[in-house]
């Protein structure tokens, strides 16, 4: 076991290591020691193993491998930021739920533990862009493409990948950025330019974020010639996770997935 899947368990009340254990992979500190968050296992919706972990207190960022059977890689790698409302990083139903999905699917998937604070703060930008700084510089190894080195958002996660897309240095620059019922930073559409990396968007119209937000910077990105992709959906409201309650918001991980694809094709 991890050192922070050990300190994960230890976090919880004795009654919940009861619960069914799976095995986190390995978490890597980004900078200083490995965050030691307090942790709560929310009560719904929960995955199949019981689990809907939340961390708080989040000082230093950290992130989790879930790499690809060699057969299956396509040399694709998203960073993923669980959402959590600013103050928490919703580790289960909005990171290593999506990151197996999307390693069984040939995409290697690294799950950022970033640093809370509370809104408004920077710090999940900034570990944004470390964490795909230090994928590329790894990236032979685990035979990822350092072209294709994204960043998938949720909620507030999509709010920091999309910050962190605005002024990157080359090695923490993403290739691209999906967003998932983000919240959109003010003003974000004003300042889209060709330069902007390529991006997707997945939201529900009855979320209480807009959806016209994201709507909004994917016209933007469209009329500066920055190939783009949005789903929005009528139903689904906030949170819906890889599509918990089922319904139509549940095909956007495919969707996705196909849109990756035809991102690393010639334009």
């Amino acid at each position: 076991m991890s050192r922070l899947a050990l300190l994960l368990v230890l976090a919880l009340p004795v009654a919940a290591q009861d619960w069914p254990h799976v095995a986190d992979p390995v978490a890597v500190p980004l900078a200083g020691a490995l965050p030691t968050p307090t942790v709560e296992n929310r009560e719904r919706p929960r995955n199949a193993l019981g689990l809907n972990r939340s961390l708080s207190d989040v000082t230093s960022p950290a992130v989790q491998a879930h790499l690809p059977p060699d057969s299956l890689r396509t040399g694709a790698a998203v960073v993923i930021l669980p959402g959590g409302g600013f103050g928490r990083v919703v580790v289960d139903k909005e990171g290593h739920d999506l990151g197996r999905w999307l390693a069984a699917r040939g995409v290697a998937a690294f799950v950022l533990t970033y640093r809370t604070g509370g809104w408004p703060n920077a710090l999940g930008a900034q570990d944004a862009r470390a964490a795909v700084a230090w994928v590329r510089e790894r990236a032979a190894g685990w035979r990822i493409d350092p072209a294709r080195v994204g960043l998938l958002g949720f909620s507030a996660g999509g709010h920091h990948a999309l910050a962190a897309a605005e002024g990157a240095s080359a090695s923490g620059a993403p290739s691209f950025v999906a967003a998932v019922y983000p919240v959109v930073p003010e003003g974000y559409a004003e300042r889209v330019t060709s330069e902007s990396p390529p991006m997707f968007f997945a939201h529900a119209a009855d979320d209480r974020y807009p959806a016209a937000a994201s709507a909004e910077v994917w016209a933007a990105l469209l009329a500066a010639g920055v190939r783009s992709e949005a789903h929005l959906y009528a139903g689904g409201g906030h949170g819906f996770g890889m599509g918990v309650a089922g319904g139509p918001v549940a095909s956007w991980p495919d969707r996705f997935v196909a849109w990756l694809a035809t991102f690393s094709a010639s334009p």
